[in-house]
Order: C-alpha cells, then structure tokens, then sequence
C-alpha cells in the first residue's frame, strides 16, 4: 500500500508543471509523506518478524544503517542527476550567464540579485532539472513495487 501511495505522489511530482499553487504543492508532499510513513513502518516491522526476539534489535538497527546510507547515496545521486540536467539547460540556453547564478537562484537572499530578464528562463531551467530528478524517483518506485510484487508472489508459492 505504502508504494502504491508513493507512486501516486511520485506521478503528481512527474506531471506538476512549474507553477502550481503552494496548496497544491502541500498536498502531495502529503501524499508522498503518508507513502514514505506507511513505507518505512512496514519494512522496519518486516525486518523485526523475519528474526528471532533477542535479534530483533540488531535486525531494526541495521534495517535503519541500510534505509540511511541509501538515503545518503540517493541524494548524491539525486544531487548529480539535478545539477547535469541543469548545466546541459544553462549551456544549451542562449542566455550566456555563468552556472552560479543557479546557486543565486534557489538563494532567497541572493534571487533578487538576479535581472528580472533572466528569473522566468533561469526558474524553467531549474524545473528542467528538478523534473529529471522526479522521473528518476518515479522510476525506482516503479521497480521497488515490481519487487515487492515479485517478492510476494515468490512467498506465495
């Protein structure tokens, strides 16, 4: 259920277009929220029901070193994929500005600093990049619910 859940919001962020009311934004955060919640409590229970009682702290501990060193690495991943898609934009884009000005961008202090010109074509480059890092996530949820699916049709047998 849980990444059923997820994919729904994962599509929402997929199909979003750059503007959308904050309230709409909040919404599938939620959704993606109740996903990741409903996600996390049944693998840490899975994990703590495959494993004898004295184990079941060790079992829960490691399910959680696991969950946050692919956190750690997904975000880097994530991280690289946002950035490529961006600079490939910035560099494919006429507008002949240096790519720091992306960091001056998602800035709230430093945005303002930025000519009104170049806001609206620097924010869709931005959204480019975003709308990769999206699909990417969209994709893995895609495989994490194939395997899960796989998986419960092997224990069924």
């Amino acid at each position: 259920i849980g990444l059923s859940i997820l994919l729904v919001g994962a599509i929402f962020l997929v199909v979003m277009p750059m503007a959308v009311p904050f309230w709409l934004f909040f919404v599938v955060s939620s959704v993606l929220g109740v996903g990741f919640g409903i996600t996390i409590t049944t693998t840490t229970v899975t994990a703590q029901s495959t494993v004898e009682p004295e184990k079941m702290g060790v079992a829960t501990s490691f399910n959680t070193l696991v969950r946050t060193i692919g956190q750690t690495v997904m975000v880097s991943i994530f991280g690289v994929i946002l950035n490529a898609g961006m600079f490939a934009k910035l560099e494919a884009s006429a507008l002949n500005v240096d790519a720091d000005v992306m960091n001056q961008l998602v800035n709230p202090h430093t945005a303002n600093l930025i000519p009104a010109t170049l806001l609206k074509p620097l924010r869709g480059i931005l959204y480019a990049g975003l709308h990769n890092v999206y699909l990417v996530g969209a994709g893995l949820v895609v495989v994490a619910l194939l395997l899960n699916i796989f998986a419960k049709a092997q224990r069924a047998k």
